[in-house]
């Protein structure tokens, strides 16, 4: 598992740096256009075609990476929480057996191997697109930021304040909504399984 997490990081790394160069030869054939040279035109549209012939490889082996990943993890997770549950720790036994198993009491607990299965899916799957989303978007913000600072500091600097206060009015505005929507959706979840 953990020769996976690295090679995902990797992929990460390099499909930042795809992207970057991508974005270099988006620039060079822009160039050769408006200054109408045609040699310099044709070769970067090969470079970039040749980038992408990369790039499209590079991505589906990252996408396998993540999956194979998250099988792995998953299967590990549910193996050791499910051995915790009936035989180090025993709380199979210890659940009394004419329990009140209403939904939110803390004595009886409905299918709890289920949940775990269930609860195991779900926390993986969302660690694993947290760590892809930030590492990957942290890069390219990065990434593209040192491009944007080298042609104009003024609007580098612009952009990362306008950027930050944007995040927080939306985050003020629909953050608690968005979490209570959450919770009630995890109520109902819960509910529908218990039924």
């Amino acid at each position: 598992a953990w020769l996976l997490l690295a090679m995902l990081i990797a992929q990460i790394f390099i499909t930042t740096w795809l992207l970057v160069k991508l974005n270099f030869q988006q620039g060079e054939f822009f160039t050769a256009l408006s200054n109408k040279e045609e040699a310099r035109f044709w070769a970067a549209v090969g470079t970039y075609f040749f980038i992408i012939a990369v790039a499209v490889p590079v991505l589906a082996c990252k996408e396998y990476t993540l999956q194979r990943l998250g099988v792995v993890w998953r299967e590990w997770m549910t193996d050791h929480l499910l051995k915790l549950y009936f035989c180090k720790r025993r709380a199979y036994f210890r659940l009394s057996v004419g329990a009140d198993v209403s939904p939110g009491s803390p004595e009886g607990i409905d299918n709890p191997d289920q949940r775990i299965v269930a609860d195991v899916e779900s926390f993986t799957s969302a660690a694993l697109n947290f760590i892809v989303v930030f590492l990957g978007a942290g890069l390219r913000v990065f990434s593209f930021g040192a491009i944007l600072y080298s042609i104009s500091m003024h609007l580098a600097v612009f952009l990362i304040f306008y950027a930050a206060f944007m995040t927080g009015t939306a985050t003020w505005l629909f953050g608690k909504r968005l979490a209570a929507l959450n919770f009630a959706k995890r109520k109902c979840e819960a509910d529908l399984r218990f039924a």
